[in-house]
């Protein structure tokens, strides 16, 4: 049995894209958590030296807990989602896909989520983040001058030394390709926005 069988968690990714006339497409579609990510959630439960197992747990917490230190972020506990990126690769997705392994594959753009919710999600063992991508060229995939399609989605963890550490680690935590064969293609005047929900115990 794999580990997202054990864990039994399952990922949904919605794309809403508004035109500059108002106009709204739409695409929703089952992602992949991967063994990286199924590792660094559970990371987050059984790790008993993280703040999220003794809070879980009720044992009692110190300031030392909260504290940055020098290969804190070598710390699977130590990732918190951060970051949700569109891209161009066309593979499909695998449990085996990694950070490491997917990030030069392909043009991306990574935005930091800017909205969240646990509690009041439905299902009510789901919880979901939100990156906002903005009608500008920056943040729309091009390639030789050309707007190309999103083919995938993919949402990262980070973790840092210190608030001041420039240079996290990364690791993926799901992705999925889009089902639709076209991809889903976002002008530079379009608005867009990834919505990621993650359920838990389905």
């Amino acid at each position: 049995m794999s580990l997202s069988e054990n864990l039994k968690i399952i990922g949904e990714v919605t794309l809403t894209a508004t035109s500059k006339s108002g106009e709204v497409r739409k695409e929703v579609t089952r992602n992949l958590v991967v063994d990286e990510g199924l590792q660094l959630l559970a990371a987050k439960l059984f790790d008993a030296g993280s703040l999220a197992y003794k809070n879980a747990f009720g044992e009692a917490t110190t300031k030392t807990d909260l504290v940055y230190f020098e290969g804190r972020k070598n710390k699977d506990y130590a990732y918190d989602i951060a970051e949700v990126a569109i891209g161009t690769n066309t593979t499909a997705q695998a449990a085996t896909d990694t950070y490491a392994n997917q990030v030069s594959l392909g043009t991306k753009i990574s935005k930091r989520w800017d909205n969240g919710k646990v509690d009041g999600v439905t299902p009510n063992n789901a919880f979901y983040v939100q990156a906002d991508f903005d009608a500008t060229t920056a943040d729309t995939l091009i390639e030789s001058s050309t707007v190309v399609p999103i083919r995938e989605c993919l949402l990262y963890a980070a973790a840092y030394d210190s608030p001041l550490d420039a240079n996290p680690n990364r690791k993926l935590v799901a992705r999925t390709k889009l089902k639709n064969a076209e991809g889903f293609l976002k002008f530079s005047s379009d608005r867009l926005t990834v919505a990621w929900k993650l359920q838990i115990g389905v």
